[in-house]
């Protein structure tokens, strides 16, 4: 499960990048973000991602 965490760490940095800016391809690329996410949720990197595109996700519809 190791590709996972990396991926999850590959993501992580997409979301500190993509909180300040507005573009389709972002918003693209975040909606391929949640739908990875669905198979492995129950891994802790993953909830712990998901939390934080949560929180992203609000900021941007704000």
């Amino acid at each position: 499960m190791r590709h996972v965490e990396e991926s999850c760490d590959a993501w992580a940095r997409f979301l500190g990048d993509c909180t300040g800016t507005a573009s389709a391809r972002g918003d693209e690329h975040f909606a391929a973000l949640w739908e990875g996410l669905r198979p492995h949720r129950q891994l802790p990197a993953v909830r712990q991602l998901s939390d934080r595109a949560r929180e992203v996700a609000r900021r941007k519809a704000a």
